[in-house]
């Protein structure tokens, strides 16, 4: 029974991604991106990593969204003639098409050939708990200074956004 939920939600997400790329609408091509992105999390639910499909619904399928739209709606992006792009670039696409097909092949092959090898991570799963614990553990110890220079890096960005837009609409 979970084989079928697994080819049903890789399938729509199969599908919901060649629709992003074949909508002749361009906020159609954000809807099926958020359909692949929910497909995508129940795909990491299905194979225990929680925390991104958490991340995943959370980070892509809601503020990245959002901001897709946002950008679209401020812009005005009226409908683009794109297909006349995609004519000058098929046989470029087909070679990498047929490019990352071999590599996926070779990636199921290698994952069938070594379904009994486990991971640093597995083993440390097992002695912890769960997959969040561990990624907690792993971010609160061994991954404390890069995680806290991201933080400071982060809030920097936001002190010079908001003096960017002081200082510009004192400007105005």
């Amino acid at each position: 029974m979970i084989h079928l939920f697994f080819l049903m939600f890789s399938l729509i997400a199969v599908i919901a991604s060649w629709r992003v790329v074949a909508a002749k609408h361009i906020i159609h091509a954000v809807l099926w991106l958020v359909v692949t992105f929910f497909s995508t999390a129940c795909l990491f639910v299905m194979l225990g990593a929680e925390f991104l499909a958490a991340i995943q619904i959370l980070v892509y399928a809601g503020a990245i969204i959002i901001l897709y739209v946002f950008a679209i709606m401020l812009v005005n992006v009226k409908d683009l003639d794109i297909k006349a792009h995609f004519h000058k670039h098929r046989r470029l696409a087909k070679l990498l098409g047929l490019v990352i097909f071999a590599e996926l092949g070779l990636v199921f092959l290698q994952r069938f050939t070594f379904l009994q090898a486990k991971g640093p991570l597995a083993v440390q799963q097992a002695e912890w708990g769960g997959n969040s614990e561990v990624i907690g553990r792993l971010l609160y110890t061994d991954y404390i200074l890069p995680f806290e220079l991201a933080s400071i890096i982060l809030l920097v960005a936001i002190i010079g956004a908001v003096v960017l837009a002081i200082t510009q609409e004192k400007r105005a």
